[in-house]
């Protein structure tokens, strides 16, 4: 079998294990997915792989299989292509005063993918579609925040974690906050540290690798990073359920031993993490 990737001859060897067409490309799939890429065309046998001819051509055996064209596109290119497409149409439903249809875009392949990747924004860019347009400007706000955040996010990673890392010194010292009354500055510090927070998350999904391949960044020599953030993310509802009930020095404690420790591992982690990863032509 002759592969080639994106017109470039490829060296995949087939695993004798797999059984057919089918099996062997959902491995490739993976393993592209791995590299922060995505597969959007195949021919077979220099025939293109359409919704008709999908079932036959993923049961044929691979032995039948002379040559195998396939064309992958960068994941994060194409979310950027799909959030910048929804951005354009709400400027089109501006400019014709909301008289279109809105399901042009709930039946996009822009609108598929943001489902897949942010379903919250997903449903949010829906609604305001088909019930809000008073909403357009916040919308349009958002979404051109989104653009370019998936255009710098290693930058923006940076500042996000200087950042999440000065809430973090102001957070292990909110006991002290409680205990002389300054109840407002609390309000206002979680308030910093959560979008702070869900926004460098945000911006790891936007890497130039892909959320799967953080796997191998390990915060601690024991923890990787997904199992790292949903423990930390366990303290922090802890954190604010003590808030919620007033339990001043549960929550006091919970930020100077559980949390701040914790986020501070993290940005020296994701820190590394950056340079080590940094283009070559940067």
């Amino acid at each position: 079998m002759n592969i080639t990737i994106n017109g470039e001859p490829s060296t995949i060897i087939p695993d004798t294990m797999e059984e057919n067409l089918g099996t062997f490309l959902q491995g490739l799939e993976f393993s592209f997915e791995m590299q922060g890429a995505t597969l959007t065309g195949i021919r077979v046998n220099g025939t293109s792989v359409t919704a008709d001819l999908l079932e036959s051509l993923w049961a044929m055996e691979l032995e039948r299989v002379q040559t195998l064209e396939l064309e992958t596109s960068n994941s994060r290119e194409l979310f950027y292509q799909a959030i910048r497409y929804s951005r354009q149409l709400l400027e089109k439903a501006q400019g014709q005063k909301w008289e279109w249809n809105p399901e042009e875009w709930i039946h996009s392949p822009a609108a598929r993918l943001i489902e897949e990747q942010e379903p919250v924004l997903y449903h949010h860019i829906k609604k305001v579609f088909q019930d809000l347009p008073q909403m357009g400007e916040y919308l349009l706000e958002l979404l051109t925040e989104r653009e370019t955040e998936l255009l710098e996010a290693e930058e923006l990673l940076q500042d996000c974690l200087t950042q999440l890392s000065e809430h973090t010194q102001r957070l292990e010292n909110v006991g002290v906050l409680f205990q002389t009354g300054r109840d407002k500055e609390v309000a206002q510090l979680i308030h910093d540290f959560s979008l702070t927070y869900e926004k460098c998350l945000r911006l790891i999904s936007y890497l130039y690798t892909p959320p799967q391949q953080n796997l191998h960044l390990f915060i601690t020599e024991e923890q990787t990073l997904p199992g790292f953030i949903e423990e930390l993310n366990k303290f922090l509802e802890d954190f604010i359920q003590a808030y919620g009930n007033q339990d001043t020095i549960l929550a006091g404690d919970l930020a100077e031993y559980e949390i701040a420790p914790r986020v501070r591992n993290l940005c020296a982690a994701l820190r590394s993490y950056l340079v080590e990863n940094e283009p070559e032509d940067s």
